[in-house]
């Protein structure tokens, strides 16, 4: 993603309707400002990173219909990550995650 800046999250609300879940890297977000970001019908999970360091940080939309539980979150100056279980009724649940880290 490298920021989620305003002209990437117009882009974004025009294909969201397509995705159940859209996961991003680097997204760039900062506490207390994630609801800047809400796009109808999803809701918003985030890790962003630590520290005063800029970049990084990972997010997460899910249909708002969709039954997810947030297993864990990690974060330091160096890297972010969230890891949640999405329950479908008929089907044995699937664990994802989505981790940045940055290079080098």
């Amino acid at each position: 993603m490298r920021s989620l800046n305003l002209e990437k999250f117009n882009e974004l609300k025009l294909i969201a309707h397509q995705y159940d879940l859209i996961m991003l890297t680097e997204s760039w977000l900062k506490n207390g400002k994630e609801g800047l970001y809400n796009i109808d019908g999803y809701d918003l999970h985030t890790c962003n990173r630590s520290g005063r360091r800029i970049g990084g940080g990972v997010a997460v939309y899910v249909r708002s219909n969709l039954s997810v539980q947030k297993l864990a979150e990690y974060k330091t100056t160096h890297a972010s990550a969230y890891w949640f279980v999405y329950k479908q009724s008929d089907f044995t649940p699937i664990i994802y995650s989505v981790i940045y880290h940055p290079p080098g």
